[in-house]
């Protein structure tokens, strides 16, 4: 974004790239500005992941409104939706399984606070999920610490861990 300073996104149906955090929008060029090859928009966004599953059942992307009662329904989160899962936010019902898709991308941002703000989300997220239901993560690093303490619900062990990493900072 020419105004953030951050990534844009492609918004598949518009064919639009735009910027999270102040909503500029512009269309896509078709060469990249730096090399002049062409660029062909992939990787597996909300609009991608909808259109895979619709092969399954019937899906409904939902970011922060509420979420409707229907039986046997898939429903797409984004990161909007997590803060639906916030003490005080509208995000009520109990679902069976819940997938965090490229959980990796948490790790991934130039910020010393993001496995932090990865294992909120995912708490946020588990508290909706119902007692016997099943929580996964996409990941191409099962090894890193944050999935470790994720798999076995060790908060107490994580904040130990990060706490330690950041004093020695």
């Amino acid at each position: 974004c020419g105004r953030c300073g951050i990534p844009l996104e492609f918004y598949r149906r518009e064919k639009a790239l735009r910027c999270r955090y102040c909503g500029a929008e512009s269309a896509p060029p078709e060469t990249c500005p730096s090399c002049g090859g062409l660029l062909d928009p992939v990787g597996a966004g909300v609009e991608r992941i909808e259109e895979e599953l619709k092969s399954i059942g019937p899906v409904e992307v939902r970011d922060d409104k509420a979420l409707s009662e229907d039986e046997g329904r898939l429903v797409i989160g984004t990161k909007r939706l997590s803060k639906s899962a916030e003490p005080g936010g509208n995000l009520s019902e109990k679902f069976s399984l819940a997938a965090f898709l490229n959980a990796d991308s948490y790790l991934n941002v130039p910020d010393f606070r993001a496995a932090e703000k990865a294992i909120r989300d995912a708490v946020y997220i588990a508290e909706k999920v119902a007692p016997n239901g099943e929580i996964f993560f996409q990941t191409r690093n099962p090894g890193a610490s944050l999935f470790r303490h994720l798999r076995m619900f060790d908060l107490k062990g994580f904040y130990r861990e990060e706490l330690g990493m950041r004093k020695e900072l």
